[in-house]
């Protein structure tokens, strides 16, 4: 029942987010969109920031669980801006909110994961230097962060996907150049 309970309450409060900015939402919109009691919500969570927290992580989580390997950084880049895409009015009231940290994070985490993912495939076939891999990851991660992250502050629109797809194509010189420097194994 504790689970039910817990999931409600962040369905609840993810739809109430689609709708206004994360300072519009009371506790008592959340038991009420659910409801349960108050003291429901406070068994479970002793505030909103805790459940913002509990929820974005949980998504980061399904993300990088449904993606434990990347087969371009391309497809990392995509994976990073789907997951906003998927939620572009929770993501925008997220990003706008005192807690913009908490959302960057989470697309820190999954910038790290699917750039490791695709560069850990690599080493199979690659022989890359481990002190280079780690710089190329952190070029990599920086970067699908900074545009995903650039999408959101520009405003997510039914274009965002397109232009990130006209991006991958002129990106994907950049990994070929970078692929035809190292050694095979």
């Amino acid at each position: 029942m504790a689970n039910f309970t817990q999931n409600a309450i962040k369905e609840t409060f993810a739809e109430l987010l689609e709708e206004k900015p994360l300072s519009k939402i009371t506790v008592k919109n959340i038991v009420e969109g659910c409801g349960i009691n108050r003291n429901s919500f406070y068994y479970h969570y002793p505030d909103i920031p805790s459940l913002l927290i509990a929820m974005v992580d949980e998504k980061t989580e399904l993300v990088i669980n449904k993606y434990p390997t990347i087969d371009s950084i391309e497809q990392g880049l995509e994976v990073s801006l789907d997951f906003v895409l998927d939620h572009k009015k929770m993501m925008e009231h997220i990003y706008n909110s005192v807690s913009r940290d908490l959302l960057e994070d989470s697309l820190m985490k999954i910038a790290d994961h699917v750039v490791r993912a695709y560069y850990d495939k690599l080493s199979l076939e690659y022989a890359i230097d481990e002190e280079e891999k780690e710089l190329i990851i952190r070029f990599y991660k920086c970067e699908c962060f900074g545009f995903v992250i650039d999408c959101i502050n520009n405003g997510l629109s039914d274009k965002t996907k397109e232009e990130c797809l006209r991006f991958f194509s002129l990106h994907k010189s950049i990994t070929d150049s970078i692929l035809e420097k190292l050694p095979k194994k």
